[in-house]
């Protein structure tokens, strides 16, 4: 069972990841850190636990939630979407979007503007 300082850290980044899925190019790690979690290898092994999912994954989670907000509307570049979420380059966006979502950012957008 994780500590009351790791849980009270895990809803920290669990919030910072909610409200602002990109970290700015943070590594794994600087999450911990800055919730004042010094051995850096506890506090993602303790989110995994916690979560069920890597801190990496989380985070892609976390991203591709809010990407799929922000496709609901038509007016937004696809481009611009995936730049906001933290992606610098499309093609890993796309990649990471179809595997999570099991179809591209396009035809999510055309399948949720069909409704």
């Amino acid at each position: 069972m994780p500590s009351r300082r790791l849980l009270g850290s895990f809803e920290n980044v669990k919030r910072k990841v909610c409200s602002h899925p990109y970290f700015g190019g943070e590594t794994i790690k600087d999450p911990g850190q800055k919730a004042r979690v010094h051995n850096g290898n506890e506090f993602p092994r303790s989110l995994k636990k916690e979560v069920g999912v890597s801190m990496s994954e989380y985070i892609i989670q976390a991203r591709i939630t809010r990407a799929k907000d922000m496709l609901r509307s038509p007016d937004v570049k696809i481009s611009s979407i995936a730049a906001s979420v933290g992606y610098t380059h499309f093609s890993h966006f796309a990649k990471m979007f179809r595997r999570i979502v099991g179809m591209s950012p396009h035809e999510y957008r055309n399948h949720f503007l069909q409704r």
